[in-house]
């Protein structure tokens, strides 16, 4: 290591904190998002709930704590829908690949894999029944 690669002493921590910061960024922010959004949620929910028997949410004085726990209850439905989402996207892609991947036809390969997909059939309406439930 030659004195033109070393760094002025003033910039040699630099790299260090930059990353250290970097990681504590990494660990915080969905951790910080999911408990705003809980707290939004919980907010919402709870003044929609006062507000129905004419009492301001405002003087109830709810914590945050409060306020994500009625968050959690609300927020069930739309991470249910995400995941459904997700889920019908992951077995259309892989779907897709088996589909191209596919060379020569065999009868009890075929069978083995329609019943895979009546499982899946199954479990799917049973996840969309769950949810009418959960509407209803």
């Amino acid at each position: 290591m030659t004195a033109e690669d070393t760094p002025p002493p003033e910039l040699a921590g630099h790299e260090a904190v930059s990353a250290r910061v970097r990681r504590i960024a990494e660990a915080l922010g969905p951790a910080t998002l999911a408990t705003a959004l809980l707290i939004y949620f919980g907010y919402v929910a709870t003044r929609a709930r006062y507000d129905s028997f004419g009492v301001p949410a405002d003087m109830t004085g709810r914590s945050n704590q409060d306020m994500m726990l009625d968050g959690l209850e609300v927020v069930f439905v739309p991470a249910a829908m995400i995941f459904l989402g997700v889920l019908l996207l992951v077995g259309i892609h892989s779907h897709t690949l088996w589909l191209l991947s596919r060379e020569t036809t065999d009868s009890a390969s075929d069978v083995k894999t329609y019943l895979a997909y009546g499982f899946i059939l199954i479990g799917v309406l049973l996840i969309a029944r769950a949810l009418i439930g959960i509407f209803v």
